[in-house]
């Protein structure tokens, strides 16, 4: 049995949308490229001719030269939107169009691609749903053409494009996110401050989540320069990702849960914080949010693009995620820009995840890029012609990260318990750091203080004298102070004095404490021996605990009394790398330019021939149209007797007549202009014909204004089905 290919199965589908096309549009694009049918019809064949139309490449050539630019931005579209329809391409560009009639010339210049044999509409049999494709005859000539920058190669720069700007020196449009006057760059070594901050902290945040006023003084001392709105952003990221935990009276950290969160790329943590600063997600919508804005800001032209353009980049990202996927995945990322979220202040007090209304994909882009702006990943590089601002990632977020920093000397420590770090270590090797030391001061280079109760602190995670003594040494030039070292045995000898303890604990009776020391299946899970015959034991959880109890020949002990589990913590999921942009124009393939010079002259050559033939002007304007339309791809397609004849004008009695105007117009998407008895005459797209009521009421969308108004069929004086000429170029 021959095997399918996708791309036969792409031409059957072609063929199959043709048969089962509109009889009266299917046998009008046949008279357009076949010339006058002859009967009998046999339907197979005539989309055989078709085929045989497009196979040749003269044809294929001329097709490919009259596209105009609006027609390479929809087939791009096209081309990038899973599962396409009229309703995705006006979504992936509201907002950058304000015409109201905007929706009308979409569906005109879908119809006239349809037409040209660009695309074809296809059914699914599935959903339903009319999908717009690519006619697999012509992808080997289209889809090379079909670039991304193609959407964006009008942004027009005129502002110091492609250089990074100061993001407080330019001033912005209401529809553009605000502009950050202080924002932070994100770094390791900022991240590992900002969090030992938090730990000695814990009355940061209010019960709503949001910073205490106090706080934020206090926070905006130590993290100079910093504004109030980065430092609200950061803090909202870590209480959405939960390392921040909310409490009745202020916040603690998760330690274990920082710990994941340190062992991610570098990329990905600052990906992860921008997301989280907009809302909280659910985990698997958490990182399909970071992975799409992730590929977003590597598919950004070097020029850089508006807030609008990275939008489109969204949702074309957003797109290209939700094709690779299974369906049970595209369901989940159906809620991804759209499902459940809450924002910080919910969180914080223990709410539900549920989305803000007002959370759209235009929203949620807007909010994530203000957010990329605060921790400096974007940057304003300059502004489009409309005073737009442009923006690109910035350099410090194309810098390689995660570099091996392995023995490289950072501290620098004094005696009055003074600690100096410099740059050079990943979040995950200065994570033991935030244990016993408090930041004082951040600013190129941070300043901890060693003190008690970081110490403590420290104890308590298990480190000792020794091992806080190793690790300094270890990325420090020199010995640490012999008073640092002596303070550290003193508090630690003063933490060793009184215990509190929460966790498993075996008692048994004092003769059997030996038992238990020597049974191997338990002596491996002693912490402590508390008192005689009292065991402090590590278990991980309850199953644990009982398994091994009775394995070891006590499973006559009955049920825990009081034994608390323990957290699990979930690891945060990974982000893919992005497929990087070429950058090189020597190796990235040139956007294709339209060469209006050579449309022309080729549309003037067939309307030259056109003015030579001796035909019926009927005939002559039904021609002339299909040029203006970018039909007529040869002198072979000018034929007379293709031009059908259609009553396209009626008045005054002839009701009927007019009736058939309007349903051709509404058929075949013509415009109609209606001249009132009033003296006035209007223009616009028949929405509906109502023919219930006793006298029949025509619902016109006005081309001027999009307003829809209501003409009783009998009161038009004159109603003309016109085509309006698309502006192609």
């Amino acid at each position: 049995m021959a095997v399918i290919t996708p791309k036969v199965q792409r031409i059957i589908d072609w063929r199959e949308s043709m048969s089962v096309m509109d009889e009266e549009m299917f046998f009008d694009i046949m008279r357009m490229y076949l010339g006058e049918l002859k009967t009998p019809y046999n339907k197979q064949k005539l989309i055989e001719g078709l085929s045989s139309f497009l196979r040749k490449k003269e044809n294929r050539d001329t097709l490919v030269s009259l596209l105009g630019s609006s027609d390479l931005k929809i087939l791009t579209l096209v081309k990038n939107i899973r599962d396409c329809t009229a309703k995705k391409i006006l979504t992936f560009i509201e907002g950058k169009v304000q015409n109201p009639r905007f929706l009308n010339d979409l569906n005109e210049h879908l119809i006239n691609l349809q037409e040209r044999l660009i695309l074809y509409s296809f059914t699914d049999k599935d959903s339903g749903t009319k999908e717009l494709r690519i006619n697999p005859m012509l992808e080997d000539d289209l889809l090379p053409l079909l670039q991304t920058e193609i959407l964006f190669e009008q942004s027009g720069q005129d502002l110091n494009a492609g250089q990074d700007l100061q993001v407080n020196t330019l001033q912005e449009k209401s529809q553009q996110p605000l502009l950050p006057q202080s924002a932070c760059s994100l770094s390791p070594q900022f991240l590992a401050s900002f969090c030992s901050f938090a730990i000695s902290h814990p009355d940061l945040c209010k019960n709503d989540g949001s910073l205490k006023k106090h706080s934020l003084t206090e926070m905006q001392e130590v993290f100079e320069g910093l504004g109030k709105s980065c430092l609200e952003k950061l803090t909202a990221a870590f209480m959405n990702l939960s390392i921040f935990c909310a409490l009745e009276k202020g916040i603690s950290v998760d330690l274990n849960r920082l710990e994941n969160f340190a062992a991610m790329e570098e990329k990905a943590q600052y990906l992860y914080l921008v997301t989280a600063s907009v809302a909280h997600f659910p985990r698997k919508t958490m990182q399909v949010n970071a992975q799409i804005f992730f590929c977003t800001l590597y598919a950004i032209p070097a020029s850089g693009c508006t807030l609008v353009q990275l939008t489109q980049l969204f949702l074309l990202e957003k797109e290209k995620v939700a094709g690779e996927t299974s369906s049970r995945f595209g369901r989940i990322l159906s809620s991804a820009a759209s499902g459940s979220a809450a924002t910080s202040s919910s969180l914080a007090s223990g709410g539900e995840s549920s989305l803000p209304p007002e959370l759209t994909d235009g929203n949620l882009v807007k909010a994530l890029a203000e957010a990329a702006l605060e921790f400096s990943i974007l940057c304003v590089c300059g502004k489009d012609l409309e005073g737009n601002p442009l923006y690109k990632r910035s350099s410090f977020f194309d810098e390689e990260k995660n570099a091996n920093a392995a023995n490289t000397k950072v501290l620098s420590i004094d005696s009055a318990f003074s600690v100096t770090l410099l740059p050079g270590l990943n979040l995950h090797e200065l994570l033991p750091f935030v244990h016993f030391m408090q930041i004082k001061h951040y600013d190129t280079a941070a300043v901890f203080e060693i003190n008690r109760a970081c110490a403590i602190r420290a104890f308590d995670a298990g480190f000792t004298p020794e091992k806080i003594s190793l690790l300094l040494e270890k990325y420090s030039s020199y010995k640490i102070q012999q008073n640092i070292q002596i303070s550290l045995e003193e508090w630690f000898s003063s933490y060793k004095s009184a215990s509190l303890y929460k966790g498993y604990v075996l008692k048994v009776k004092e003769e059997n404490a030996q038992f238990i020391k020597n049974n191997p299946l338990l002596s491996p899970y002693i912490m402590e021996e508390l008192s005689a015959g009292v065991f402090f034991l590590s278990f991980a959880d309850d199953a644990k605990a009982q398994s091994i109890i009775a394995k070891s020949g006590l499973d006559f002990i009955g049920n825990m009394k009081l034994a608390p589990g323990q957290n699990r913590t979930l690891a945060f999921l990974p982000l893919d790398e992005p497929e990087k942009k070429i950058e090189s124009k020597e190796k990235k393939a040139p956007v294709h330019k339209v060469d209006k010079d050579k449309q022309k002259a080729i549309l003037d050559e067939l309307k030259s021939e056109l003015d030579g033939m001796n035909l019926p002007q009927d005939q002559k304007e039904g021609l002339l149209d299909r040029i203006n339309r970018r039909i007529v791809l040869n002198k072979s397609q000018l034929v007379g007797e293709s031009v059908r004849f259609e009553k396209v004008e009626a008045g005054g009695m002839d009701y009927t007549g007019k009736i058939h105007v309007i349903e051709s117009a509404i058929q075949n998407g013509g415009i109609l202009e209606v001249a009132l008895d009033s003296g006035n005459s209007v223009a616009g797209r028949p929405a509906e014909l109502n023919k219930k009521a006793p006298n029949a009421q025509l619902i016109l969308e006005l081309s001027s204004s999009g307003e829809k108004i209501c003409i009783p069929v009998s009161s038009a004086v004159r109603i003309k089905k016109t085509r309006r000429l698309l502006n192609l170029d």
